[in-house]
């Protein structure tokens, strides 16, 4: 007798009854749960509050730059602001994966989170 428990696996790995459930269910085609749904309302909301923050930014510079242009007397364009386009569309591509990873995870910690109240325990053998 002892305090341990010993397991022998005797299938190949992706060969178990576990991993054909998970290969099952990741094929299988099915309606879109509320959650995925209210997710992607939620995505969408976001990428046009950002594109409405974002596009606005471009004039409002560039029109700061023509003032302080105006008050300091200067005759060569000033471009100190980021009023090109390419800064802003980083700004736009750094704002929206960030947004999408933070739901994402928090999604998939929930999941996670009710797979152990539940006491289930998998890992798929993929390599």
């Amino acid at each position: 007798m002892s305090d341990q428990v010993v397991v022998r696996i005797t299938s190949g790995a992706g060969e178990s009854f576990l991993d054909r459930m998970i290969a099952l269910v990741e094929g299988a085609i099915r309606q879109r749960t509320p959650n995925e749904i209210a997710l992607t309302l939620v995505l969408t909301a976001f990428t046009l509050i950002f594109l409405i923050v974002v596009i606005p930014l471009w004039p409002m510079a560039l029109n700061a730059e023509l003032y302080i242009m105006n008050y300091l007397g200067l005759t060569d364009p000033l471009k100190s602001l980021g009023t090109d386009v390419p800064t802003l569309v980083a700004l736009l591509v750094c704002l929206i994966p960030t947004t999408i990873g933070a739901l994402l995870a928090a999604i998939g910690i929930a999941g996670m989170d009710r797979a152990l109240r539940a006491n289930v325990l998998a890992r798929a053998a993929r390599r």
